[in-house]
């Protein structure tokens, strides 16, 4: 498995597999499937080598290990190498548990759909909330 990281530009080609990696602020580090104006493009020959960085990547941003990397004052930031690094890492120190590792892949991927609906179901809630009490606030 290879992992090509490189600087995202608006309107670049992508290959069909691949994922954001935010590179400025405190939240550097955090993978996604939509870019950010400021983020990396991690690419990748298939599908599955990509679900498998992803989650290597998110497990990595959620116990925050990319922060010990993060740099700069005023705009704090990430360096690609030190991504990568980390990432390698990461990978090597699951040598022993990569089959188990891979075939939960699918209960993460389940978790975060149930998140997405939970989090749906929320602003529903708070939308009609705020519906009801409009009924009867008449100033």
């Amino acid at each position: 498995m290879k992992i090509h990281l490189s600087t995202y530009n608006a309107g670049q080609q992508l290959p069909a597999h691949h994922f954001f990696i935010l590179n400025k602020g405190m939240n550097s580090g955090k993978p996604a499937d939509q870019p950010w104006a400021n983020c990396f493009v991690a690419q990748f020959e298939t599908i599955e080598e990509r679900d498998y960085y992803f989650w290597i990547c998110y497990g990595l941003w959620i116990i925050g290990k990319f922060r010990d990397f993060i740099i700069g004052t005023s705009v704090p930031f990430i360096r690609k190498d030190d991504v990568m690094m980390m990432i390698d890492l990461a990978n090597c120190a699951m040598h022993d548990r990569k089959d188990l590792y891979i075939e939960s892949i699918g209960m993460l991927y389940e978790a975060q759909e149930h998140s997405r609906v939970l989090t749906d179901r929320v602003k529903k809630l708070e939308v009609t909330k705020n519906e009801i009490v409009k009924l009867f606030v008449f100033i």
